[in-house]
Order: structure tokens, then C-alpha cells, then sequence
């Protein structure tokens, strides 16, 4: 009974580990995401997908950062960008800039400047940013939320529905607690877990040693990043290492460090775009502008069809020496025209162009390296491909060491994608190891806890002289580069527990200790609290000291020798100083004093909020859905009255009740299209179809009828042929067998041997196909002959809008029908050989006959079996 109890547990265990890999596998899909102030793109991994770019609804490899509401419905990307111009207050761009931040903030009313129209609103619960619209207001993370919603439906549509759960995403090196969590808190409300925040130069960096190799010694190289937003300069060091494998083995990884890290927040191709749009608000006002009566400056559709046009002129710019601006109807009716050339540009954007190098000088600083040792300086964003910039990068490096061997735009996201991979486990791919720093430093209390360039991922323990429940102040350092106006309040943390704790030890000096870390995804947190005493360990003592003095069981010892090396003397020293740590757990409490993160109930709501959202926008397109698919009919159903096939399959009759049911529905489609709900579009087509379905599947019976029959007739006639071979081949064996011994004589003779031993038992093959199952088989042949002979019959006596006598489907199943029959008598295993009962003297003719048998099948099958199979 035990034995099977046991065997029961086992086969329980594993059924649980096998479904538990199996729920893996169906969730083993990770999704990347490059979120950019201008531009988003993303690249998914899962089994069966290799690395991939998420591509948009319009097949395009990246989606702007942009969010719009229109009514009830959400817009992103173009689509929303282009609502700016006449809905700027519905329209939400460049939302990476301001995440985290207090909504009194420098960096927020700078926002609002270049937004004009857009309507801020208290926070109910947080001082960071809230948004007001006719629906509902809005948070910050809950409109980034949205955009990584949209990116995770688009990503699933390319996983085949499979759900995404996993995601990784790349973020800009510098940013603070707040930015990270408000990254966080918004792929969660998404629906997504988030494995890791990466920063760009790892991003960018792991995907430049995906397809390399690096030697021990290694080498260095600067990822150069200009986005939209900001500059960011990594120096990242490459180099292959032996590390411990499985076992006694060792293994060789690719090991990416980032060693030095330099930035600018503000510097980046909006920076450029500002002073465009700046530039031609004075030649606006200077020149056609006289004629308004207003200022553009607070008129937000005004500025956002400026904004738009800068961002064209500046790419004109980048391959053009002169750029032409203009507007229709810009302002109160009047056009708008202007030029500039790219040294004016160049003018206008010098002090910007003088920034561009600082990065990469920090960066290498912070290194403690110089330009001579880098080996190139690896481009990526998109805003390095202006003229200046890139001047300005090979004065400072040289031209030669410019590298543009990644993909710019794409580098980041495949980077994280590959990072992802390997981060999931499910997926097999080279082992990069990366390492990565924070660069603000932080303190507890007055002392440094991390500083600038400390490791992600290590953990520190802090030392603590309290005999009771005491609290402890995280903040960023006096030195730390935090945007204007952030709070340097990171949390605090509230120890509790120590005074019992405390009593529990049994040292005279214990220690009250607090381990901080900096997680992957470069957040500052705790890991435990604790009291941590050193004491005497007896247990451990007493067997030291018994092995020193020798017992029975040492003498017997395979280590005796190494044992007897040590001195009596050194053995009670190491006896006496043994210690072990005797540690007692304490509670703590982590109590945000900085940007109040989200809490647990913030969280639910604005995921409840969201998905009464989704659940309207796949109601509105399932509407949508409805009305272009009756649309569409309505247009091909017009379309086929016109056709001659169509009219010679419907009657006078049916052509007048199509004809009225259309223009009705036609009519009713334009009075109240928009506003007709999804039964009432789907009721419509059910009235159009009942009517125009009988007459449109009439003319496809005609137009397939004479192929399918001609198919079918084929078939049966060589079906007949094959199963007349078959009934020769089985008369050739039944006479093969029949046939009389020879005289050992005469056999003897025929063969030209003396030999007795000649002679052999003969052995006949018997008949693949016996004749009850041929004249079965034959028999369904001639019923599906004669089934189609009468048919076609009947289907001649009808008028071409009478219901057809039979239908192509029949035809088709009919010859599946002798399909499947054939199929069995192909495969059919030739029967075992049997002796011949007369013995040895008929092998020769017997042998013949064999041949003979053997001769007819093949010829059968040569000339029915291919010729059917071909047809089939």
C-alpha cells in the first residue's frame, strides 16, 4: 500500500511540475519597449517568433508618443498627432519629460508653455500631474498606461492572440526614483510586469555585442544617444571572461560593463525644434501677424501646426542647405510663408551645438579614461543625423572613430528584446552579462549610502547604534543632478522590533543593522532589518577539540595526514576563536516622503478605469467593424446587379425585392450610420443577405458546376480503369497457382542440371485484392457514376434562378469519397508468399508464374494508380 501511495505522490508531482512548464511555455512571450519623448517602439520574443519589431496598425516599425482623446475614443500615434491642429487640448505629446515630477514644478510650467491649450488639474491624492478632460481627468501614469495598452494589444495581434505578460523596458540613465516608478506604475496598470528598467547605453550596448566577439583584454566604447528629450553618453567596456559552469566546467561569456556616464536633460531634437518654432513665431509677428488682431503665442492649434511644420523644416535642414515653411490658413485666415536657410539654423541652435560634447567628456572622466583609448563612439538616435551635431562629434573624437554600425532608431529596443530573452530563461541565447550603474548619489541620514557610479543590483549593509524602534531618512545627496524643482526626499524607512530583539541575543555587543539595495531596475529599497550578534559556536568547538585529542573514529580518517601537519597548538586556537552569527529578524515600514509613488488602491481604480475604457473602444470597434462590413456589402451587392451572371441566375421578382431592400438600406446606412448601434447594423445585413445570398450562391454553382463535374467524371473513369487492373492481376495469381508440378525429369531438363538438390518448394503470392472486395469497390463506383449521371440529368431540366438540383460540395465529397477508397488500396501490405502443396518439383514454373503476377500489378498500377492520384 505504501509503495503505491508512493508511486501515486509521485506521478501527482510531476503531472504539477508538467502542467506548471506547460502555463511557462503559454506565458514565455516578453515584449520590449523603447518609450522615447517623440517616438515608441517595441520588439516582442517568443517561442516560434524570433526577435522581432512590434510593427504599428499601419505596418510601420515605430509609433509617435502620443496620446488623444476624441470623445469617447483614444488615439495614438499620428493619428493623435494630427488631431493637434484642431484639438490641442485633447492631445498629449512628449509625456516621458515631465513623468514624475510635482505639478508646480519648472520642468512641468515649461511643459505647459509649449502646450498651451493643455488642462492641468490637482492631483486628488499626489502633487504630480493630472490631466482634466470632458470624460474624466486623467493621471500621468494612467495616459502612459494607455500608450503601453495599445503597444501590448499591437505586439499580442503579431503573437496571435497569445497574451503578453513580461516586459522589459529602456530608460534614460539619469532617471530619479519617481521617473522610475512612475514607469513602473504604469505598466502595471498595462497589465505588464516589468522584469527590468534598462538604460539605453546597456540597451544599445548589448545589442552591439549580440553579433560579436571581444577578446580578454577587452575594449571601450561610447554610446553616443540624442533622442528627442535628452543626451546621454555611456562609456561601456566589452570583453569575454571564463566563469563557472555546471559542475567542474567552465564557460565563455560576453561581459558588458558601463563604466563612465555622462548626460544632458535638455539637450535633445525638441531643444532644436523649440528654437525653430520660437524663430518663426518673430516672423509671424514681424510680417503677417500684424494683421491679426491676437497673438499666436496662447493659441494652441496655432502652435501646434507651428510645431509640426518645425519638425519638418529641421529634417529638411539635415539634407538640405534651405527649408521652406508653409501654412494654410494659420492664424484667423492667414497663410503663412517663410524660409531659412541651414546657416541661420545652424545661427540659431550655436549655443546647443556647443553641449553636445559634454556628455562624452563626463562620461569618459568618470571612466578615468581618455579619447585615445576608446575604439569608437557608436551613434544612435535619431537627432545625430544633424549637420552640427555631427561636427561637433568628430572635432571632439574624430571622424574616424564615428561609428555608425547599429541601427539608430532600432538599436535600444533589440537590445532590451535580447536582454529579455535571457532575463525570462525560457529562450536560449548568448550569455551577456550586464553590468550597470545609478549615477545619483544617495544617503541615510548624513552618511553616504551609494554614490555616483554605484553598481545596479548591490546591496549594502548600514550599521546602526539604537536600542530601540527607531526611523532613518533616504534622500538623494547635496551633489546629486536632480531636475529643478525635485524633492531629494526619497522614504523613510521605520524600524520596529529592536528591543525584543535585542533581548533574544546573547552577546554583549549586537549590532542593529538595516541592508539597503539598488534593485535591477536601479530603484533604491531595503532588503531586511535585523540584529546581528557574534557567539561562541559550542557545537562546533567541541568537535575541533575532539579531533584534537584523537578519538577512534579519526584514526580512520582518509585526511589523517593533512591533519597531522597542523600543530596541537594552532587546532585550540582556531577552537577557541570560533564564532558564528546568531541574527533576530526586524520589521520595517517604507514610507514615501518624496513624489508619493502609487499606492495598492490608486492602482485598482485606475486599472478598473482603464478597462471601462478598452471596454468601449472594443465595443466602438466592433461597430465600426459592423457598419464598414455592410458598407462594404452594400457595394458589391450593386455591383453584381449589374453583372449578367447575376442577372441570369434571379428572377424578375427577386430583382425587384433586392433591388428595394437595397435602396433601403442604403438609405438608412446614411441617415444614421454613425449613430446606429452594432444589432441594428448587423439586423440590416441579415435583411440584405437573406435576399441577395440565395442568388449570389446560384451563380457560383454555375460558374464551379462544369469544373467540378469534369473533376468528378475524371476520377470515376479512372477508378474503373484501376480496379479492372486489379481484377486481372488477381485472375493472372488464382492461375499461377493452378498450375500442374513438373516431372523431376523434365525440370531437370529444363534447367540443365543434374543436381537433386535444384529443386525447391515453390511458393505462390496470393492475390493482393480479393473478388468480393473488387466488385464491392467497383460497385461504388458505378453508384457515384450513376448518382452523377441522374443529377446532371435533373440540373439540365432547371432554369438558371431555380434551386440547383446539387450542389458543387456534393461533387466534392463524392470524390473523397473515392479518394479515401483508393488511399486504402494503395496502402495496402502485400501478402506473406504461401507453399504450394505439390511440392518441390513445381518451383521453376511456379517462379515463373510469380513473375508474371508480379509483372501485371505493376502494369496496373503504372497505368490507373499515378494517372488517379494526379486527379485527386
Amino acid at each position: 500500500m505504501a509503495a503505491v501511495l508512493s508511486r501515486l505522490s509521485r506521478n501527482i508531482y510531476l503531472t504539477l511540475a508538467l502542467l506548471t512548464l506547460l502555463c511557462t511555455f503559454a506565458n514565455a512571450a516578453v515584449l520590449a519597449i523603447d518609450y522615447g519623448q517623440e517616438w515608441t517602439k517595441a520588439a516582442l520574443v517568443k517561442p516560434g517568433v524570433p526577435m522581432e519589431i512590434v510593427l504599428t496598425r499601419d505596418s510601420k516599425r515605430k509609433e509617435m508618443s502620443v496620446v488623444a482623446f476624441k470623445g469617447d475614443e483614444r488615439l495614438y500615434g499620428q493619428d493623435a498627432f494630427n488631431l493637434a491642429a484642431r484639438k490641442p487640448e485633447s492631445v498629449y505629446p512628449g509625456l516621458k519629460s515631465i513623468m514624475g515630477q510635482l505639478s508646480k514644478s519648472e520642468i512641468v510650467e515649461e511643459y505647459l508653455a509649449l502646450h498651451p491649450s493643455t488642462v492641468m488639474v490637482p492631483s486628488k491624492d499626489r502633487p504630480t500631474v493630472t490631466f482634466k478632460q470632458k470624460r474624466d481627468d486623467y493621471t500621468l501614469e494612467e495616459l502612459l498606461a494607455m500608450q503601453f495598452t495599445n503597444m501590448k494589444s499591437q505586439a499580442e495581434a503579431m503573437a496571435n492572440g497569445e497574451s503578453i505578460r513580461d516586459a522589459i523596458i529602456t530608460t534614460p540613465p539619469f532617471l530619479t526614483q519617481s521617473e522610475r516608478r512612475a514607469l513602473i506604475d504604469a505598466a502595471e496598470i498595462a497589465g505588464l510586469r516589468v522584469l527590468e528598467l534598462m538604460s539605453d547605453g546597456a540597451a544599445i550596448g548589448v545589442n552591439y555585442a549580440t553579433g560579436r566577439n571581444f577578446g580578454e583584454e577587452g575594449q571601450w566604447h561610447v554610446v553616443y544617444d540624442m533622442g528627442a528629450g535628452s543626451t546621454s553618453a555611456s562609456v561601456v567596456s566589452f570583453r569575454s571572461a571564463s566563469v563557472k559552469d555546471v559542475g567542474r566546467y567552465n564557460k565563455t561569456v560576453t561581459q558588458i560593463n558601463v563604466e563612465g556616464v555622462g548626460y544632458d536633460r535638455n539637450l535633445g531634437g525638441d531643444a532644436f525644434n523649440t528654437r525653430l518654432v520660437e524663430h518663426f513665431t518673430e516672423v509671424w509677428e514681424q510680417g503677417p501677424g500684424k494683421k491679426a488682431g491676437s497673438s499666436i503665442r496662447g493659441n494652441g492649434r496655432a502652435m501646434a501646426k507651428l510645431a509640426k511644420e518645425a519638425v519638418r523644416v529641421k529634417q529638411v535642414l539635415s539634407a538640405n542647405t534651405e527649408a521652406r515653411l508653409s501654412i494654410e490658413s494659420f492664424h484667423e485666415d492667414i497663410d503663412f510663408r517663410a524660409r531659412i536657410t541651414r546657416a541661420e539654423f545652424e545661427s540659431l541652435t550655436a549655443d546647443l551645438a556647443s553641449r553636445v560634447t559634454l556628455p562624452i567628456q563626463t562620461a569618459l572622466a568618470q571612466a578615468g579614461l581618455s579619447i585615445s583609448q576608446i575604439e569608437s563612439v557608436i551613434l544612435a538616435g535619431g537627432n545625430n543625423r544633424i549637420p552640427a551635431i555631427q561636427r561637433a562629434l568628430e572635432n571632439e573624437v574624430g571622424a574616424d572613430k564615428i561609428a555608425k554600425n547599429v541601427n539608430a532608431d532600432e538599436a535600444a529596443v533589440m537590445g532590451a528584446v535580447f536582454r529579455g530573452a535571457g532575463l525570462s530563461g525560457l529562450f536560449k541565447v548568448k550569455e551577456i552579462q550586464v553590468g550597470d550603474v545609478s549615477l545619483h548619489p544617495v544617503e541615510v541620514g548624513k552618511e553616504e549610502l551609494f554614490g555616483t557610479g554605484a553598481l545596479v543590483g548591490s546591496a549594502k549593509n548600514v550599521t546602526f547604534k539604537e536600542s530601540g524602534d527607531f526611523k532613518v531618512d533616504v534622500k538623494y545627496a547635496p551633489q546629486a543632478s536632480l531636475p529643478t524643482g525635485m524633492l531629494p526626499e526619497i522614504f523613510a524607512v521605520n524600524v520596529g522590533g529592536v528591543k525584543d530583539a535585542l533581548a533574544k541575543v546573547s552577546c554583549s555587543d549586537p549590532a542593529v543593522k538595516v541592508t539597503f539595495e539598488i534593485d535591477n531596475s536601479g530603484l533604491v529599497g531595503v532588503q531586511r532589518a535585523f540584529v546581528e550578534c557574534e557567539v561562541e559556536d559550542k557545537k562546533n568547538l567541541a568537535g575541533k577539540l575532539k579531533g584534537l585529542f584523537g578519538s577512534k573514529e579519526d584514526s580512520t580518517s582518509s585526511d589523517s595526514s593533512a591533519s597531522a601537519s597542523a600543530t596541537p597548538s594552532a587546532e585550540a586556537d582556531a577552537a577557541v576563536g570560533n564564532k558564528k552569527a546568531e541574527i533576530v529578524s526586524l520589521t520595517f515600514e517604507i514610507v514615501h516622503t518624496g513624489v508619493m509613488p502609487y499606492g495598492t488602491a490608486e492602482k485598482a481604480a485606475s486599472i478598473k478605469k482603464l478597462q471601462s475604457l478598452d471596454q468601449l473602444d472594443r465595443k466602438r470597434h466592433a461597430r465600426e467593424e459592423a457598419r464598414n462590413g455592410l458598407e462594404a456589402y452594400i457595394y458589391r451587392t450593386r455591383d453584381q446587379l449589374d453583372s449578367e451572371d447575376f442577372d441570369a441566375a434571379s428572377s424578375d421578382s427577386e430583382k425587384k425585392v433586392l433591388q428595394s431592400v437595397l435602396d433601403e438600406v442604403t438609405e438608412s446606412l446614411y441617415e444614421d450610420g454613425d449613430t446606429a448601434t452594432r444589432e441594428e447594423l448587423l439586423e440590416r445585413m441579415r435583411r440584405l443577405e437573406k435576399v441577395a445570398k440565395p442568388i449570389s450562391e446560384r451563380v457560383r454553382e454555375h460558374r464551379s458546376r462544369p469544373e467540378k463535374v469534369a473533376a468528378l467524371e475524371k476520377v470515376v473513369e479512372n477508378f474503373k480503369r484501376f480496379v479492372e487492373g486489379m481484377k486481372e492481376q488477381t485472375q493472372s495469381v488464382t492461375a499461377s497457382a493452378s498450375t500442374t508440378s513438373l516431372s523431376e525429369d523434365d525440370l531437370l531438363e529444363e534447367e540443365g542440371s543434374s543436381s537433386p538438390a535444384a529443386s525447391a518448394t515453390a511458393e505462390v503470392v496470393p492475390p493482393l485484392f480479393g473478388a468480393e472486395e473488387l466488385e464491392k469497390i467497383s460497385n461504388t463506383v458505378t453508384e457515384v457514376e450513376k448518382w452523377l449521371t441522374d443529377n446532371k440529368a435533373a440540373q439540365a431540366a432547371l432554369k438558371l434562378w431555380d434551386a440547383p438540383a446539387f450542389l458543387t460540395q456534393q461533387v466534392e465529397e463524392k470524390a473523397k469519397q473515392l479518394q479515401d477508397e483508393l488511399t486504402k488500396m494503395l496502402n495496402r501490405k502485400p501478402p506473406k508468399a504461401k507453399k504450394n502443396g505439390n511440392g518441390k518439383k513445381s518451383a521453376t514454373r511456379t517462379a515463373s508464374a510469380s513473375d508474371s503476377s508480379t509483372s501485371a500489378t505493376a502494369k496496373a498500377s503504372t497505368s490507373a494508380a499515378p494517372e488517379t492520384h494526379d486527379e485527386l
